[in-house]
């Protein structure tokens, strides 16, 4: 059996699935603590700072 990437699993799965996977994932990273994200993503404690800063911003610039 060919192996197929996971990105190509999702696309062909129908739009409803995809967004409750998507949904169930961002839970589970919003639970995790910030050291294991880090450490899941490859990331320095840098490079975590930075990516969490512009997600503040980009929120903080969609509420007001």
């Amino acid at each position: 059996m060919p192996t197929r990437k996971f990105r190509e699993l999702i696309a062909a799965m129908p739009e409803d699935r995809q967004r409750r996977i998507e949904k169930r994932f961002q839970k589970s990273l919003a639970a995790m603590p910030l050291d294991q994200l880090r450490k899941a993503q490859e990331m320095t404690q840098l490079q975590l700072g930075a990516a969490l800063l512009r997600l503040r911003l980009r929120r903080d610039l969609s509420i007001g």
